[in-house]
């Protein structure tokens, strides 16, 4: 299974988006797209946010199937470390925790 060998994990407005456009320099560095696909949030529950513009955004984006999610690093090359950014992952730790143990 092609998972991330790291994960970029911070608060919004951390620079955490800055972070991802520096490793995404080195030639060994494969960031997934989109940047935040959420999957250890929501791994086999797609999320329910009821807020505005959530169900184009959030409840659309978050990649929460395994074959997905492993489908984003496919076109990593072999040699490359592969990495996402979701901030999710630090506000759902509850799930997310076991999730990255999971997966």
């Amino acid at each position: 299974m092609a998972m991330p060998d790291f994960l970029i994990i911070g608060a919004a407005r951390s620079g955490t988006t800055a972070l991802a456009k520096i490793l995404q320099q080195h030639p060994d560095i494969f960031l997934s797209e989109p940047k935040e696909p959420h999957f250890f949030a929501f791994a086999d529950q797609p999320p329910c946010f009821t807020g505005p513009g959530d169900d184009v955004m959030m409840n659309r984006v978050a990649v929460t199937d395994p074959k997905a999610f492993e489908a984003l690093f496919s076109g990593a090359p072999t040699s490359a470390l592969r990495g996402e950014g979701s901030v999710s992952t630090l506000y759902y730790h509850d799930s997310s925790i076991p999730n990255i143990q999971r997966y």
